[in-house]
């Protein structure tokens, strides 16, 4: 249990997941919180219909400004919204900088998911992930770490059988790689730049794929197109749509310096 619960790193070295001893040194409020109730719910969870940009980063600018202003370092205690902040979450690991995957442990409706919190940030909102359980998680961990980033990378390639070669090399619609290549995206884990740009240039691939499907001057046929093609394509975006999100709000001076 111990070694199954020992540091891992991953290919990408910046992902780690600490001991259980480690654990305990990384929550130092773990027990003056007790179980209090996290205030990250499902209003941080960027896939939800109700989700509001606006309103979640108005709010964690005010969290990390009270958190600027705590007067813990004075008193040696922690302050209340360093108490709000830790409660009902366990840090768990970092990805790499200064921002940490936590688990939720309050009980509540999120209880065994996990989130992503950077309390420097304060542009950067926590996010509660998708994962039904710490379970789903950290096995897809592992499959990121053996498979990498292969789905992404293949249809961003148009090669090993992805959703983007049958549709560019075989003209077909092939709803089981499309699957596997939404699954990706709602899984990812890692995140960079490259990547991000080769996703923009799959959707616009795609939608122009369509366009020449229905164009009757081309001769061009998709065999095997859903009837809701264009709520699946939706759907696909809005993954994509995430994963620019994580990359401009965590590399946006990169970005802006190389595109």
């Amino acid at each position: 249990f111990t070694m199954f619960w020992g540091v891992i790193h991953f290919f990408s070295k910046t992902w780690k997941l600490v001991s259980l001893d480690m654990i305990k040194k990384k929550n130092p409020l773990l027990k003056k919180c007790g179980s209090k109730k996290t205030f990250i719910d499902q209003r941080f969870n960027k896939c939800n219909s109700d989700y509001c940009e606006s309103s979640v980063l108005n709010e964690w600018k005010n969290i990390c400004n009270e958190l600027k202003n705590s007067d813990s370092s004075s008193s040696g205690e922690p302050s209340e919204i360093e108490l709000k902040i830790a409660g009902g979450i366990l840090n768990i690991g970092t990805r790499g900088g200064s921002s940490s995957n936590v688990l939720i442990i309050d009980g509540g409706e999120n209880n065994g998911k996990i989130a992503i919190v950077d309390t420097t940030d304060e542009n950067s909102p926590p996010v509660l992930t998708n994962y039904s359980s710490f379970e789903e998680w950290f096995l897809h961990c592992f499959k990121v770490t053996i498979y990498g980033n292969n789905y992404i990378q293949n249809n961003i390639k148009a090669c090993n059988k992805s959703f983007m070669y049958y549709l560019h090399e075989r003209d077909n619609f092939n709803k089981k790689s499309f699957d596997e290549f939404l699954y990706a995206l709602s899984h990812v884990t890692l995140y960079d730049i490259e990547t991000y740009t080769g996703l923009e240039y799959v959707i616009r691939q795609i939608w122009r794929h369509i366009c020449f499907h229905f164009d009757p001057n081309d001769s061009f046929n998709i065999t095997n197109l859903p009837d809701n093609y264009i709520e699946l394509i939706e759907n696909l975006e809005k993954y994509i749509d995430t994963y620019k999100w994580y990359v401009k709000q965590n590399m946006g001076d990169i970005l802006n310096e190389k595109y």
